[in-house]
C-alpha cells in the first residue's frame, strides 16, 4: 500500500494554521484574569497576585482640551479572606450527601441556605490547631471532638441574648454532629480492606479538609499569601503599576484594608495627593478615593453612604484651577439581586448644583455584576473589555464586573484594563502534611508517640471566622 505524504505547500498551510492557534491561544490566555490576580477556588492553586480584582482606567475628554483620568481597583480587604471557603473543593458533594441523611438539615445546610463553608473555616481553624511538627494526623477521636463549641468556637452561636447563644450552640454542635459522622463514615471506607464499597465521594471530602487547611494557612500564617502585608509587597515591587495608580488624577478604590499603605505609594512617588475614605464597624474593609490636590480642589464635603449597611460609597464633589465642577465617586456594588444605581444617583443629586443639573459625574467601583444584570437608563455603564474578575465567587471569573457609571457620553470615556499587571505565580505549597488514620479511635494526649499535639505546642486559637458571605 502506497503512503501518499503531504506536499510542502499542505505542511506550510498546517504550521502557518497552528501557529495562528498558538498565538490566538496565547493572546486569550494573556487576557485572562484569572492569570493575573489571586485565587484560591482549587487544592494547590492559591496564587500570588495582588487583589482577586483587576484594575481599570476611565480616561475622560476634559474641557479646553484637557484629559481627566480616573482609576479604580478592589484590593480584597483582609476581612472579606474567609470568603473563599466559600469556594472549598467538595461542598456539593457534602451538600448532596446531607440531603439524604437529613432532609430537615441543620444550622450549616438546609432548604433556604447553604453555609457549609462556616463548617469547613472551623474545622480547618481545628485541625490547624492540632498540628504537631507540620502534620495533622486525622483520626476519628480528633474529629469528633471537633462537635464540641468548647473546643472550636463558631459564629454561627453569636446572639445578644444568652439564652438564644445557647440554643444557637447547641444547633451547631448537633450540625457538626452529623456533618462529622457523615465525613467518618466516608473516610472510615477508605480505610478499611473493603475499598470496592467505598464512596467516590470520599475522595472529595479529603480534598475538602486539605483545601481548607490550605486557605487557612495562607490567610493566618505569616507568610501567607492571601495576607495583604504580603499582596502590598508585590504591589510595590511593580513600580510601572505603582506610577500608573499614583499618575491618575483621582484614584478610586475598593476593599482598601490600609489606607496608610497607600499614602505610602504617594509619598515613595514624591506626589501630591488628598484622601478620603470610609469603613464600617470594626473591619478593614476602607473605600477610599484619593485626588491630585494640584489640579483638584475638595468643594464641599463628601458624602459617605453605605449601601445595604454594608458597602461603603464615597461621594465627592471637585473644582479645577478654571473652575470646572466634577462629581466623582468610589462605590461598591452589592452582589445579590437588587439593582441599586437609583440610591447611587440620589447620593449623585445631593451634590449637583440647584442650578446646573448637568455636572458630569463619574461612578467608578466594583459593581459585583456584569453588565447585563443593570436596567438601560439615561446614565451610560461603561465596562472594560477585558475582564477584571479573576477569582471564582459567584462565578463571575474571568467575567468584567468593575466598571463605571457616568451621564456623559460613552465616546468620551476611554475604558481599559490597566495592562501593567504581571501573571500571577503559584503561592508556596501548603507546608503540613495530612494524614488519614480513621480507624486510630482511642488516641489520648500524653500516650507515649501522640498524634495530637499538647496544649502548650498548640497555635493560639484563630477567632476571627467568616461571619456572613460579603461580595
Amino acid at each position: 500500500m502506497q503512503i501518499r505524504h503531504p506536499s510542502n505547500s499542505t505542511r506550510t498551510t498546517i504550521a502557518r494554521l497552528s501557529a495562528e492557534s498558538i498565538a490566538r491561544l496565547d493572546e486569550k490566555l494573556g487576557q485572562s484574569a484569572f492569570r493575573r490576580g489571586t485565587s484560591a477556588f482549587r487544592l494547590g492553586l492559591i496564587q500570588q497576585g495582588i487583589s482577586d480584582h483587576l484594575p481599570f482606567s476611565a480616561s475622560i475628554d476634559g474641557p479646553n482640551k484637557t484629559r481627566v483620568k480616573l482609576t479604580s481597583w478592589n484590593l480584597l480587604a483582609d476581612a472579606h479572606l474567609y470568603n473563599n471557603f466559600l469556594n472549598v473543593s467538595g461542598i456539593e458533594q457534602l451538600s448532596q450527601a446531607l440531603k439524604q441523611a437529613h432532609i430537615k438539615g441543620n444550622i450549616y445546610f438546609n432548604e433556604q441556605e447553604n453555609r457549609l463553608f462556616y463548617f469547613f473555616a472551623e474545622l480547618a481553624q481545628h485541625l490547624y490547631r492540632n498540628q504537631l511538627l507540620g502534620k495533622v494526623v486525622i483520626t476519628q477521636e480528633l474529629l469528633q471532638r471537633f462537635i464540641s463549641i468548647k473546643e472550636q468556637s463558631s459564629q454561627l452561636a453569636r446572639a445578644r441574648e444568652p439564652q438564644a447563644a445557647k440554643d444557637k450552640e447547641t444547633q451547631v454542635e448537633a450540625g457538626r454532629a452529623e456533618i462529622i459522622a457523615i465525613l467518618i463514615k466516608e473516610l472510615n471506607l477508605d480505610s478499611c480492606e473493603q475499598k470496592t464499597n467505598s464512596s467516590a465521594d470520599r475522595h472529595e471530602f479529603k480534598l475538602a479538609i486539605n483545601h481548607s487547611l490550605e486557605l487557612l494557612h495562607h490567610i493566618e500564617n505569616v507568610e501567607g499569601a492571601l495576607r495583604w502585608e504580603n499582596r502590598f509587597k508585590l504591589l510595590k515591587k511593580n513600580r510601572a503599576l505603582v506610577k500608573e495608580l499614583v499618575d491618575s488624577d483621582f484614584l478610586c478604590l475598593q476593599e482598601c484594608s490600609k489606607p496608610d499603605d497607600i499614602h505610602e505609594l504617594y509619598r515613595n512617588e514624591k506626589k501630591q495627593h488628598s484622601i478620603i475614605s470610609y469603613k464600617i464597624g470594626n473591619t478593614d474593609d476602607y473605600c477610599v478615593l484619593t485626588y491630585d490636590k494640584e489640579k483638584y480642589t475638595l468643594v464641599g464635603e463628601p458624602i459617605k453612604f453605605a449601601l445595604e449597611g454594608k458597602k461603603p460609597c464615597i461621594f465627592a464633589k471637585f473644582s479645577d484651577h478654571a473652575g470646572t465642577i466634577i462629581i466623582v465617586a468610589s462605590i461598591h456594588h452589592p452582589g445579590g439581586k437588587k439593582d441599586f444605581t437609583n440610591e447611587l444617583l440620589n447620593q449623585v443629586a445631593l451634590l449637583k448644583s440647584e442650578t446646573d443639573d448637568e455636572t458630569p459625574y463619574y461612578l467608578l467601583g466594583d459593581y459585583n455584576h456584569t453588565k447585563d444584570f443593570f436596567f438601560p437608563s439615561t446614565h451610560h455603564f461603561i465596562y472594560p473589555d477585558q475582564a477584571t474578575m479573576a477569582g471564582s465567587d459567584y462565578g463571575n471569573v474571568n467575567k468584567s464586573i468593575d466598571a463605571v457609571i457616568s451621564n456623559q457620553s460613552q465616546e468620551s470615556i476611554n475604558v481599559k484594563r490597566l495592562a501593567n499587571l504581571l501573571f500571577s505565580t503559584p503561592a508556596t505549597a501548603l507546608p503540613i502534611v495530612t494524614e488519614f488514620r480513621l480507624k486510630e479511635t482511642n488516641i489520648t494526649e500524653g500516650f507515649f508517640g501522640r498524634k495530637v499535639a499538647p496544649a502548650s505546642l498548640r497555635p493560639k486559637e484563630i477567632t476571627n471566622c467568616p461571619r456572613r458571605p460579603i461580595v
